[in-house]
């Protein structure tokens, strides 16, 4: 199965195209297709898209997800498309897990697990997490196509339902490309930490803007609460693998 024959089936576009909309290029000004959940997109960058309306709220700035169409879901399917997230996570996943996709998007992970088959999914639970937006409907769209029966909890963040309340514990969560982007890190990672079971493993990435430029949807609230919440998730975790892609084991002593 290729990378983009979802996008190709969900938003009737042939495989040049969705190709095409899938590369990161600054500036570009793609034709975005709309579907059954969301309005086409055209005419504008990411840039140009993000001040065209007032960003001074919280659901002000989460709103821009939704009036961006589908230009994450090309984008997001075309990122990590050949990542081996296996590698990644297999070493951590039991047929039983309970995994969290925090700030999912297209939701890679549980699709990766789902589309490789080297576990049962019958008896493993996932949720998904994130704030409204076509990214958030591709994925549950593609993941209920996959797997009709998937146990899927899916949690859809808005200023006044900014913390998620879990209805179960993790024991596996993974916290990728999403941290930039949040205006409340340190109060998500407290969250997340109390909704995961002890010795829970937690893969986290963060850009490091600390000497560079923020703006867009890369909010300087995030950065502002970065120091607090790594300091939270140095106390409260054993880091397992450093690097860009950093793995955690909660803290069984501290919870």
């Amino acid at each position: 199965m290729n990378w983009y024959d979802d996008l190709c089936e969900y938003y009737f576009v042939t495989p040049s195209v969705a190709i095409e909309l899938g590369v990161r290029k600054t500036g570009r000004k793609p034709n975005l297709p709309g579907s059954i959940t969301c309005k086409p997109v055209s005419g504008k960058n990411f840039e140009e898209l993000w001040s065209q309306k007032l960003r001074d709220t919280v659901q002000q700035k989460m709103d821009f997800y939704k009036e961006i169409g589908s230009w994450m879901v090309f984008r997001q399917c075309n990122y990590r498309h050949d990542f081996n997230y296996g590698n990644l996570f297999y070493p951590y996943i039991k047929e039983n897990s309970n995994i969290l996709e925090y700030g999912c998007g297209i939701a890679p992970l549980t699709n990766y697990i789902i589309d490789n088959k080297k576990i049962n999914v019958d008896k493993m639970k996932f949720c998904i997490v994130d704030v409204s937006g076509e990214h958030l409907e591709f994925a549950k769209w593609r993941l209920r196509k996959k797997c009709p029966k998937i146990n899927l909890e899916v949690h859809e963040i808005t200023e006044k339902y900014i913390i998620p309340n879990f209805s179960e514990k993790f024991d596996v969560c993974c916290v990728m490309d999403v941290m930039e982007h949040l205006p409340n890190p340190y109060n998500v990672i407290n969250n997340i930490y109390n909704s995961c079971l002890c010795g829970a493993t937690i893969v986290l990435t963060w850009v490091d803007k600390s000497e560079g430029k923020h703006g867009g949807p890369d909010l300087e609230e995030a950065e502002k609460e970065r120091n607090i919440t790594m300091g939270f998730i140095k106390n409260n975790s054993i880091l397992i693998k450093g690097g860009s892609i950093k793995i955690y084991q909660k803290n069984e002593n501290n919870f």
